[in-house]
């Protein structure tokens, strides 16, 4: 199952990330081009895009953000997180996995203080991108008075999981959903 333990590291008493940290050098490519060779995640990004930080995080380096910036006005903030999984690949019914990790971010949210956000039920697609399973919704909530939003797909890979997250204003994340479709339909998963 997608863990946020640590995975094996090398050897006990190791001070050394099991992962170097990545650079924008080492995995931007031509045209609107990602690719982590460590992970073996690739994308490209839509045009007017541009991707302000790519960092490994976490225990052992083994999670993984790319920060993007979308085009200019836009007070959406996208980005893609991804990560090996660090037990046995999820099995079963991948659309009832994906929804359970959807209903602990939800409550995850309710309980950290966010009382009026809310999965859309009726935003929930279950997807197949590149042949993986995947899972596309949103939530709402309120944000000093105004309607936000989040927008999420979640995709399961052979060896590891992917995520599309975008966080804003509701009309702004709105914009964003057929870039960020379109984008995570050209994603290489773990």
């Amino acid at each position: 199952l997608v863990s946020e333990t640590k995975p094996a590291s090398s050897t006990a008493g190791d001070e050394s990330p099991l992962f170097p940290q990545m650079t924008l050098l080492e995995v931007m490519r031509p045209n609107n081009g990602f690719h982590d060779p460590l992970f073996g995640v690739s994308l490209t990004y839509p045009g007017g895009w541009s991707v302000r930080d790519a960092r490994r995080w976490g225990p052992d380096n083994h999670q993984n953000t790319v920060f993007f910036h979308a085009p200019a006005g836009s007070r959406a903030y996208p980005s893609m997180y991804y990560q090996n999984y660090s037990e046995d690949t999820p099995s079963g019914n991948a659309g009832a996995y994906l929804r359970e990790i959807a209903r602990k971010k939800e409550a995850s949210r309710s309980s950290a203080g966010v009382a009026d956000y809310r999965n859309d039920p009726a935003s929930f697609v279950d997807r197949e991108i590149a042949g993986n399973p995947a899972l596309s919704y949103s939530a709402t909530y309120t944000r000093d008075g105004e309607s936000y939003m989040e927008y999420f797909t979640r995709i399961l890979g052979p060896k590891g999981y992917v995520m599309f997250f975008v966080n804003g204003p509701a009309k702004d994340v709105q914009a964003l959903i057929p870039a960020v479709d379109e984008m995570s339909a050209t994603v290489t998963t773990p």
